[in-house]
């Protein structure tokens, strides 16, 4: 039976790179929700948020780097905006204690970033603005959460899963809560905020662990069964939001990129066998994956109308390795840049490709000495001007 759709009342609260919030109910009995609207499809997000590249242009340039990395497990986490052209880097946010949080994601327009710090069994989720540098503002908090956030697409709420519970945060508002949804990874919202796709866990009943599934946020008992049950794959949405790609790392052992509807699922198609891990597309739409080989990870290209594949890149410059390509290794939403995450002898280094200009080789953008731990965040869109 069809569940009321979750009302949101709008706000005109300004804060930190948030705007016009949305407030939020919440929700306690299994699979309920109160109220007539979807999470964030009348927020206007972000001031902004239809371009910070060229002047007149409507243009997001998705030119700097966002990491952090530590030190050790009682040390600091720090969240930093590096300018992979010039090496230089900014502070963005500090969690006090490495082993007490991490980042969760970079917002759309690529402005933003939610990060949580833990206490005993509740997360404390803020966002803070990547460019300004200015007091990060505080989103809400969770209990038992596992895995990262994932950003609606109007800047303004972010979705954490925790023991059977979605919840969605904004700040100064209270939180949406989703109960009965047992996710072991959020994944996207669909491009109209009316959906988020999530990966079932073990204990999700009458669902297949590790299979995607959509779900539509006015009936949140109706989630749709996207992929069959895989292990450790990468899930990702085409630019349009109508098709999802995912690597199969199945028990058979056979590795493969299938396609897939991102609406109803289906019968999965064959996109490319013995593939790596799908990363995102390149500014023609074309699907770009990473691919071990013996001598590094490459960059690959699905060429249009054809299986064939081009090789566009390495995505190290010779030193060091890439522990995980699917977390590893990040790619400009606009297909403009790579970076890989490369440990190293006392650390790590960030190794950046340009793809705009073609037969660009890699470059070392960053080295972390002395860091024991360091992750790839994503590109961004406050761009750290080269003499900074």
């Amino acid at each position: 039976m069809q569940q009321p759709q979750i009302r949101h009342w709008l706000g005109g609260l300004a804060c930190l790179a948030l705007a016009a919030l949305a407030g939020c109910s919440s929700i306690t009995s299994p699979g309920s929700t109160t109220g007539t609207g979807t999470p964030g499809t009348s927020a206007t997000g972000t001031p902004g948020a239809t371009g910070t590249g060229t002047p007149g242009t409507g243009t997001l340039v998705w030119g700097s780097i966002l990491y952090d990395s530590t030190t050790g497990r009682s040390n600091p986490l720090t969240i930093t905006n590096l300018n992979p052209a010039s090496g230089n880097s900014n502070t963005v946010a500090t969690i006090p204690t490495s082993s007490q949080g991490g980042a969760d994601g970079i917002s759309p327009n690529g402005q933003s970033v939610a990060y949580h710090s833990l206490s005993g069994t509740t997360s404390s989720y803020s966002v803070a603005n990547i460019a300004n540098l200015s007091q990060p503002q505080a989103l809400g908090q969770a209990s038992n959460t596992v895995g990262a956030g994932v950003w609606e697409h109007d800047n303004a709420h972010l979705a954490v899963s925790g023991e059977g519970v979605i919840s969605i945060l904004s700040a100064g508002q209270a939180a949406t809560t989703l109960t009965g949804v047992h996710a072991q990874q959020l994944v996207a919202f669909s491009s109209d905020n009316s959906s988020l796709y999530y990966v079932a866990a073990g204990d999700a009943p009458n669902q297949a662990a590790g299979a995607l599934y959509r779900l539509p946020l006015n009936n949140t008992s109706g989630a749709v069964q996207i992929t069959p049950r895989e292990f450790d794959s990468r899930f990702i949405l085409s630019p349009d939001g109508q098709t999802v790609y995912y690597n199969n790392s199945g028990t058979s052992g056979t590795q493969a990129i299938y396609s897939v509807s991102a609406q109803n699922g289906g019968t999965p198609t064959l996109v490319r066998q013995n593939a790596g891990v799908p990363l995102g597309f390149d500014a023609g739409g074309a699907l770009l994956y990473a691919l071990p080989q013996s001598g590094g990870v490459a960059l690959m290209k699905l060429n249009a109308g054809s299986s064939d594949v081009t090789q566009v890149a390495n995505l190290i410059t010779g030193q060091g390795s890439i522990a995980d390509p699917a977390r590893d290794i990040v790619l400009a939403p606009d297909g403009s840049g790579v970076a890989a995450l490369a440990s190293v002898s006392g650390g790590f280094v960030i190794d950046f490709t340009d793809l705009t200009t073609a037969g660009s080789q890699p470059k070392v953008a960053a080295q972390l000495n002395g860091a024991s731990k360091a992750d790839l965040i994503g590109f961004d869109t406050a761009l750290i001007v080269s003499g900074s």
